[in-house]
Protein backbone atom coordinates (compact mmCIF):
# COMPACT_ATOMS: atom_id res chain seq x y z
CA UNK A 1 0.00 0.00 0.00
CA UNK A 2 0.90 3.29 -0.64
CA UNK A 3 1.55 5.39 2.37
CA UNK A 4 0.43 9.06 1.35
CA UNK A 5 -3.14 7.71 -0.49
CA UNK A 6 -3.91 4.20 1.50
CA UNK A 7 -4.46 2.97 -2.09
CA UNK A 8 -1.53 0.05 -4.10
CA UNK A 9 1.13 1.72 -6.19
CA UNK A 10 -0.18 1.44 -9.87
CA UNK A 11 1.77 -1.49 -11.79
CA UNK A 12 3.53 -1.33 -14.63
CA UNK A 13 1.17 -3.24 -16.64
CA UNK A 14 -1.55 -1.07 -15.79
CA UNK A 15 0.18 1.39 -18.41
CA UNK A 16 0.61 -1.07 -20.84
CA UNK A 17 -1.73 0.58 -23.62
CA UNK A 18 0.51 4.81 -23.10
CA UNK A 19 3.72 2.57 -22.94
CA UNK A 20 2.48 1.23 -26.17
CA UNK A 21 1.08 4.04 -27.54
CA UNK A 22 3.88 5.93 -26.89
CA UNK A 23 6.82 3.58 -28.07
CA UNK A 24 5.11 3.42 -31.97
CA UNK A 25 5.38 7.32 -31.73
CA UNK A 26 9.04 6.59 -31.62
CA UNK A 27 9.79 7.32 -27.53
CA UNK A 28 12.55 4.58 -27.30
CA UNK A 29 13.96 6.10 -24.16
CA UNK A 30 12.95 4.62 -20.83
CA UNK A 31 13.90 6.77 -18.60
CA UNK A 32 11.38 9.08 -20.07
CA UNK A 33 8.79 6.40 -19.94
CA UNK A 34 9.42 6.38 -16.38
CA UNK A 35 9.16 9.77 -16.13
CA UNK A 36 6.21 10.47 -18.03
CA UNK A 37 3.60 7.62 -16.01
CA UNK A 38 5.27 8.15 -12.31
CA UNK A 39 3.69 11.83 -12.82
CA UNK A 40 0.53 9.75 -13.91
CA UNK A 41 0.67 7.87 -10.92
CA UNK A 42 2.81 4.49 -11.36
CA UNK A 43 4.40 3.87 -8.64
CA UNK A 44 6.61 1.26 -9.23
CA UNK A 45 10.22 0.99 -10.09
CA UNK A 46 12.07 2.15 -13.19
CA UNK A 47 13.82 -1.02 -13.52
CA UNK A 48 10.12 -2.67 -14.11
CA UNK A 49 9.69 0.19 -17.16
CA UNK A 50 12.95 -0.40 -18.84
CA UNK A 51 12.16 -4.64 -18.79
CA UNK A 52 8.63 -3.97 -20.47
CA UNK A 53 9.09 -2.73 -23.63
CA UNK A 54 12.35 -5.08 -24.06
CA UNK A 55 10.62 -7.57 -26.30
CA UNK A 56 9.92 -4.36 -28.94
CA UNK A 57 13.59 -3.64 -29.01
CA UNK A 58 14.47 -6.81 -30.43
CA UNK A 59 11.70 -6.64 -32.98
CA UNK A 60 13.05 -6.13 -36.66
CA UNK A 61 9.76 -5.35 -38.38
CA UNK A 62 9.29 -2.01 -36.85
CA UNK A 63 6.75 0.23 -38.57
CA UNK A 64 7.42 3.56 -39.45
CA UNK A 65 4.95 6.14 -39.47
CA UNK A 66 3.19 6.84 -43.00
CA UNK A 67 4.12 10.06 -44.34
CA UNK A 68 0.85 12.86 -44.23
CA UNK A 69 -1.34 12.67 -46.65
CA UNK A 70 -0.63 15.87 -48.93
CA UNK A 71 -2.63 19.09 -48.34
CA UNK A 72 -5.51 20.13 -50.73
CA UNK A 73 -3.73 23.02 -51.90
CA UNK A 74 -0.64 20.68 -52.66
CA UNK A 75 -2.57 17.94 -54.66
CA UNK A 76 -4.73 20.53 -56.58
CA UNK A 77 -1.34 21.64 -57.98
CA UNK A 78 -0.20 18.63 -58.68
CA UNK A 79 -3.76 18.29 -61.31
CA UNK A 80 -3.17 21.97 -61.70
CA UNK A 81 0.22 22.52 -63.28
CA UNK A 82 1.40 20.74 -66.61
CA UNK A 83 2.51 17.00 -66.00
CA UNK A 84 6.05 18.30 -67.58
CA UNK A 85 6.35 20.55 -64.93
CA UNK A 86 5.93 18.36 -62.16
CA UNK A 87 9.11 16.97 -60.20
CA UNK A 88 9.59 13.42 -60.12
CA UNK A 89 8.61 13.20 -56.65
CA UNK A 90 5.30 15.03 -57.24
CA UNK A 91 4.47 12.88 -60.30
CA UNK A 92 5.13 9.81 -58.04
CA UNK A 93 2.16 11.45 -55.40
CA UNK A 94 0.06 12.33 -58.15
CA UNK A 95 0.15 9.01 -59.43
CA UNK A 96 -0.60 7.36 -55.90
CA UNK A 97 -3.68 9.68 -55.75
CA UNK A 98 -5.12 8.40 -58.95
CA UNK A 99 -4.61 4.76 -58.70
CA UNK A 100 -6.44 5.21 -55.30
CA UNK A 101 -9.66 6.76 -56.66
CA UNK A 102 -10.78 6.58 -60.26
CA UNK A 103 -12.75 9.43 -59.86
CA UNK A 104 -9.32 11.52 -59.23
CA UNK A 105 -8.08 10.17 -62.63
CA UNK A 106 -11.20 11.51 -64.39
CA UNK A 107 -10.66 14.96 -62.99
CA UNK A 108 -7.26 14.74 -63.71
CA UNK A 109 -8.58 13.98 -67.04
CA UNK A 110 -11.15 16.79 -67.54
CA UNK A 111 -8.30 19.64 -66.05
CA UNK A 112 -5.98 18.42 -68.43
CA UNK A 113 -8.60 18.72 -71.15
CA UNK A 114 -9.50 22.36 -70.58
CA UNK A 115 -6.52 23.57 -70.24
CA UNK A 116 -5.83 22.53 -73.53
CA UNK A 117 -9.34 23.95 -74.41
CA UNK A 118 -8.40 27.36 -72.94
CA UNK A 119 -4.22 27.08 -74.42
CA UNK A 120 -5.63 26.52 -78.07
CA UNK A 121 -8.62 29.29 -77.62
CA UNK A 122 -11.01 26.46 -78.26
CA UNK A 123 -13.67 27.86 -76.23
CA UNK A 124 -16.51 25.94 -79.16
CA UNK A 125 -15.67 22.90 -77.35
CA UNK A 126 -16.73 23.66 -74.04
CA UNK A 127 -20.01 21.83 -74.45
CA UNK A 128 -18.05 18.90 -74.70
Amino acid sequence: MNNDTGKRPAMVGEFACYLRQRWEQGCTDAERLYQEIKAMGYGGKGTSVREYPRPWRSRTDIVLPSAPPPTVRKATGWFLRGPDTLQADEQQHLRALIAACLALAALRDHVRAFAQMMLRLGGDGLEQ
